[in-house]
């Protein structure tokens, strides 16, 4: 085969990537490689999207849980350390949070962790206090003698349980076997979410202690209201159950920068 006969079998074979067009190019080839850079970028940016959403949930979830207690500082080298990334995610979660109220900007431009404010202790005990007495209203015609049987069960469970999650974890089922029979799948998603600012509680009411007993007994009275058909009774105990959850067991901020942890005979004024 002569090079003039392999120069035109050469001219007939074009290459895969330089054949290919795209909708709308005018020209083949290689106007695919700027499509290539940008769909690497996009990819990129959609990775430290996801290192940003992971650090702020797992930084969220260690705030209300009280395992990061008010004041305390959080340094974006020491958590792109811990969390293998570089600052710029560790920077837009802490952002996140800040903008969302978990955390607040101190004079050395540092951020910490914010404690409750009593304001914002009984805008969140009012709420919860109007919600959850409407979703146990709905609720309590419609429980059963299984459904008391197992909110029993449940606390006594808590009442014995050590880890501050799994206590928040009992404490869930116990309200939502209660509430489940209120038919109304909103007002529960939004008592969910109100309860879950309530979380950094748990970590405040160590097995053993005199808000854990309060806690379980306040338990117990709702559930023999319940059980007596005093539907007027359980609700009254329940106001009283989270007004002192609220009020006595969330750190609260007094003044900005000012924490303080309140007894268990101490309500917000």
């Amino acid at each position: 085969m002569t090079r003039r006969d392999q120069g035109k079998i050469g001219s007939r074979i074009k290459h895969p990537i330089s054949a290919a067009r795209f909708p709308g190019d005018g020209d083949p080839v290689f106007r695919a490689q700027p499509r290539l850079r940008l769909d690497f970028a996009l990819k990129s940016t959609q990775f430290g999207s996801m290192d940003t959403n992971i650090i702020a949930q797992t930084l969220e979830t260690e705030i209300q849980s009280g395992h990061l207690g008010p004041g305390t500082i959080l340094k974006q080298e020491e958590l792109a350390a811990r969390f293998g990334v570089s600052r710029q995610p560790v920077r837009h979660a802490l952002e996140r949070l800040r903008t969302s109220g978990l955390l607040e900007k101190r004079p050395d431009r540092s951020l910490a962790v914010v404690g409750l404010r009593a304001k914002d202790v009984r805008e969140l005990s009012q709420i919860r206090i109007a919600l959850e007495q409407n979703a146990l209203m709905l609720s309590a015609p419609n429980l059963t003698a299984s459904n008391l049987r197992k909110a029993r069960r449940l606390n006594e469970d808590l009442f014995e349980e050590e880890d501050p999650e799994t206590l928040a974890e009992l404490d869930r089922d116990f309200h939502q076997t209660l509430y489940g029979g209120c038919g109304n799948e909103r007002l529960l998603k939004m008592i969910a979410d109100l309860r879950n600012e309530a979380r950094r509680a748990y970590a405040l009411q160590p097995i053993g202690s005199q808000p854990r007993r309060v806690f379980y007994e306040e338990h117990n009275r709702i559930l023999s209201a319940l059980a007596a058909d005093d539907i007027a009774a359980a609700c009254d105990v329940l106001s009283t159950h989270i007004g002192i959850t609220a009020g006595t067991l969330i750190p609260i901020n007094g003044t900005s920068g000012q924490n303080t942890h309140p007894t268990s005979d101490r309500t917000p004024s």
